[in-house]
């Protein structure tokens, strides 16, 4: 994975894994301080599209690990 200077990731379309983006978004967002985290802003940070937040989503919802507020 490479990064850029505005730490925003730029992701090969192997790198674009279900799997590998899960890991990388909680890597990101792991920290009890943080409640919210907007989809926009969590696309824009990992440099993919929107529609993958939502795949990442949903796949923590069937295991789970998100709650809708």
């Amino acid at each position: 994975m490479m990064e850029s200077s505005s730490r925003h990731y730029v992701y090969s379309r192997k790198q674009k894994s279900i799997g590998l983006l899960c890991s990388n978004f909680l890597s990101m967002y792991n920290m009890d301080a943080i409640e919210f985290i907007g989809l926009d802003e969590a696309a824009a940070k990992l440099g993919v599209e929107r529609g993958r937040i939502y795949d990442i989503v949903n796949v923590w919802k069937v295991l789970g690990f998100y709650e809708k507020s």
